[in-house]
């Protein structure tokens, strides 16, 4: 994979939230239940499952107890984090770079950054099977200015 550090850690707090999310659900519980046990708004618990944050050592440790996680998802739960704490921040989300950019789509930096392979699409070409002559005259037809001026006064006089 092409990512860099940076871009792993935003993927590892995806992890995170997910698996945290799971246990919540298997636990049968609510993020209004979360959240009351770890005395902070429900919109935090969405942040941590949405993966937009990793839980802080004393909610993780409170939300593990809480979701009934054995010991191996509570360690792999942790690895996870501190890998994904020692990669840093990237440099697209320093505030003097952050300021360049509208709303947070400096985020989709994450995903270029992640990127495997590159597509291209251009919306000029043309399958195989569609060039035949008549489409070619038709196009002709089209891209020329001076035939176009003469089918639209011709178009013109048909109306009136």
């Amino acid at each position: 994979m092409s990512a860099t550090g940076t871009t792993n850690a935003v993927f590892a707090m995806r992890e995170v939230g997910e698996e945290l999310q799971r246990l919540r659900g298997r636990a049968g519980l609510r993020q209004d239940d979360a959240a009351a046990k770890l005395k902070v708004s429900r919109f935090t618990v969405s942040k941590i499952e949405r993966g937009r944050a990793f839980p802080t050592d004393r909610q993780l440790k409170v939300l593990l107890g809480l979701y009934g996680a054995d010991t191996d998802e509570a360690a792999a739960l942790q690895a996870k984090i501190a890998q994904g704490r020692s990669y840093g921040r990237a440099w697209w989300e320093d505030q003097r770079y952050r300021d360049l950019f509208h709303g947070d789509s400096y985020r989709y930096f994450y995903v270029e950054d992640a990127a495997e392979r590159l597509f291209h699409h251009a919306g000029t070409y043309i399958p195989g099977l569609l060039q035949t002559q008549q489409y070619n005259d038709l196009a002709e037809h089209a891209l020329s200015p001076e035939k176009t001026i003469k089918l639209m006064q011709a178009i013109e006089e048909e109306i009136r």
